[in-house]
């Protein structure tokens, strides 16, 4: 085989994937079973639970943000704000709605 002084010339890596395809693929299979097995819930115990806070998308239409002037500001994509978000915790979380759910679904029976 001809060397090629072109630092740009990538065929010897072509080459070397070609040539130990068999290899490369046992390691890697072997090394994804074994990630799978050393990062399960069996082997190391988990100290810690995650949680999240889901921010409610504004309200708006896309044919809002389609037109020209002051509505084509609005980015009809856009997320909600930490504000939306407060209110909304603050609203799932009174206890006057909380109480009115379980009265209207019957939920202490179930």
């Amino acid at each position: 085989m001809e060397r090629n002084n072109n630092p740009f010339d990538s065929t010897n890596v072509f080459v070397f994937f070609i040539r130990w395809w068999k290899h490369l693929f046992i390691v890697c299979a072997v090394a994804a079973v074994g990630a799978a097995i050393f990062s399960s819930p069996t082997f190391i115990t988990p100290k810690f639970q995650s949680s999240v806070t889901m921010f409610p998308a504004t309200g708006g239409s896309l044919s809002r943000a389609v037109l020209s002037g002051a509505a084509a500001r609005q980015d009809f994509l856009e997320y909600g704000e930490v504000e939306d978000a407060e209110r909304l915790l603050q609203v799932l979380e009174s206890g006057n709605v909380r109480d009115r759910i379980v009265e209207r679904f019957n939920l202490l029976e179930h």
